[in-house]
């Protein structure tokens, strides 16, 4: 019934799906399905290599994930589809710049090179703020990465990266 609905927006209505190519980074599943922010903020620091390792078995399938509708031009497939593929990053939202970049940053850009080597494009949903890990997303090259935040200032943002197309920026607070 989902697939009949999206069908309807798009090809009755013309309103474009956001894409049909998307998934958890494995740190995510751990945040949002298995241990929640408290068990896995606990577990980052007493049980890194457990989490590690988790991340590592999960990877291959992770990236394969998107890397497969990638390589189909995933777009053709919703002809009026804004990226080519979007995620979400919750995780993030606990973590230090060191965990991010030991359990996050290594399966998540291997998923851009992918999107890179294929020339298609990224959504990626951020809760809370990105600041801190701005350095990871500098080598991005344009046109690849559109990231929603939710609490960054989206002008300051895009001067500190013009190469990512930055989106909302506006604390749900204020509405």
């Amino acid at each position: 019934a989902e697939d009949e609905i999206t069908e309807t927006f798009i090809y009755k209505y013309g309103v474009p799906a956001s894409s049909r190519c998307g998934g958890f980074a494995p740190i995510e599943m751990l945040f949002n399905q298995y241990r929640g922010i408290m068990g896995l903020s606990c577990d980052m620091r007493r049980h890194s290599d457990q989490v590690k390792a988790v991340c590592e078995a999960e990877k291959a399938g992770y990236v394969q994930s998107y890397s497969s509708c990638f390589e189909k031009g995933h777009r053709g497939e919703a002809p009026i589809s804004v990226w080519d593929a979007n995620t979400t990053m919750l995780a993030s939202s606990i973590m230090s710049v060191k965990q991010f970049e030991i359990f996050y940053w290594d399966a998540y850009k291997e998923v851009l090179d992918s999107a890179v080597k294929n020339g298609c494009t990224v959504f990626q949903f951020t809760e809370a703020s990105l600041m801190k890990f701005m350095d990871f997303f500098r080598d991005i090259p344009d046109g690849i990465l559109s990231i929603l935040v939710e609490k960054d200032d989206i002008a300051k943002m895009k001067k500190l990266l013009p190469n990512v197309t930055f989106i909302g920026g506006m604390d749900v607070n204020y509405l």
